[in-house]
């Protein structure tokens, strides 16, 4: 059976193109898959575009490139510059899909699932969030005619998402608040809690007899720290907090594709901890694993997350999780047991919880070791391919290739 695998500008990186990585992974040993990269920006070069006429004449579009040592077909859209336009089917992206026996959509919120319209095979869509979440940070803010352009998109696109959900035969969810949104608008049968693994062998923790020397205790957190609802004002209001009660405060290391905006560094130089902050851009696997593994634990400060694939990879090297209640780790933390769960936008509490864990070698490493037997358990990449390959094939094998099976 061949899949196709779509995704969203799978060369940005982030979150989205992890869990594209992870399906690609786990069905290509049984399934011929093709991963295909859809447009998302007025910048590639496969798009026609408004304001360059030398792509009018020439369409859109499909071409080749390589993503992870995997060959990708890019396609481009109809008008790229219109946010609304790179959710719109086009003919040559449904030609392509129509190819595969099953589509499998892979991206943060559902409108993108509106590409496969017009394609004649089953469609499949893993999926952690709503665009109107996923956009509420940076629409607040925002300000004057782009808070107003913001706010239109999402409204124009939040449209197309429920139009968009009409044309999903199943659809994986990452997260039980997702689950239950989808569940009441598309009927149970028709959503399955499948969320991304964790390669355990890989992200491990660090052996007691290491030789591994660390200079400096530090606290963790990885993410795009440009992207506004990670929120890494709260994260350091918190670890000022933290250093008025810990005179041993450790250091606070952040590690991402992108860092901390100018306007950040300088709310982290009022309050006086700009100097105990280091920032590591575009680490490699081998290095995440060591800074995760060295790490006292792990911070999630995040408004919004649809999973947290971060915090997994943390959990799978022994260290503590604290994070907000965000959505998504809801679904693998476990409060007190594997780390905590502090409230939204609650910087004291989340200081505690930080302090908490700094002082207490014995909690950390009891936390730790609960914390790898969980993923080890739940969240590796064997367990959850198993749950999701066994509802993939049932699913497959009781569909047509026609959409009227239902």
């Amino acid at each position: 059976m061949k899949v196709a695998i779509v995704v969203p500008s799978i060369h940005d990186g982030g979150g989205v193109p992890a869990v594209a990585k992870y399906l690609y992974d786990i069905l290509s040993i049984k399934y011929q898959c093709q991963l295909v990269s859809v447009s998302t920006s007025l910048n590639d070069s496969f798009s026609i575009k408004l304001f360059s006429p030398s792509t009018w004449g020439r369409g859109i579009r499909v071409d080749k490139s390589l993503w992870e040592g995997k060959e990708v077909l890019n396609v481009g859209a109809f008008l790229t510059e219109f946010e609304s336009q790179r959710y719109m089917p086009r003919i040559e992206l449904t030609e392509l899909l129509n190819q595969y026996d099953v589509v499998q959509i892979v991206s943060g919120a559902p409108a993108w699932a509106y590409l496969a319209k017009n394609v004649q095979v089953p469609v499949f869509l893993q999926t952690a969030t709503l665009l109107k979440e996923e956009r509420k940070k940076v629409i607040e803010g925002a300000k004057g005619l782009r808070r107003l352009y913001l706010q239109f998109s999402t409204f124009i696109g939040g449209m197309i998402e429920k139009k968009a959900l009409k044309v999903i035969d199943v659809v994986f969810v990452e997260n039980f608040w997702m689950k239950e949104y989808l569940a009441e608008v598309l009927g149970e049968h028709k959503v399955l809690m499948a969320p991304p693994g964790v390669d355990s062998v890989l992200f491990i923790p660090k052996e007691h007899n290491s030789n591994q020397h660390i200079d400096n205790k530090y606290i963790v957190s990885v993410g795009r720290f440009n992207d506004k609802r990670k929120n890494i004002h709260l994260l350091f209001e918190a670890y000022s907090l933290m250093s008025n009660l810990n005179d041993n405060t450790p250091l606070l290391f952040l590690a991402g594709l992108s860092g901390p905006s100018e306007e950040d560094w300088l709310y982290a130089d009022r309050l006086n901890i700009r100097e105990n902050i280091r920032f590591k851009k575009d680490i490699l696997d081998d290095e995440l694993v060591t800074l995760l593994q060295n790490a006292e634990f792990f911070v999630c400060s995040s408004d919004e997350e649809g999973f947290g694939i971060a915090m997994i990879e943390a959990l799978s090297c022994g260290i503590p999780v604290i994070s907000t209640r965000c959505g998504g780790p809801e679904t693998f933390m476990r409060h007190g047991i594997n780390g905590y769960l502090v409230e939204n936008n609650n910087a004291t509490e989340l200081a505690e919880r930080m302090n908490e864990l700094s002082i207490n070698d014995n909690l950390r490493f009891k936390m730790g070791l609960t914390a790898r037997k969980i993923v080890e358990d739940e969240f590796s990449n064997n367990a959850t391919s198993r749950v999701f390959l066994n509802k993939y094939e049932e699913i497959a094998v009781n569909l047509n290739t026609s959409k009227e099976y239902l």
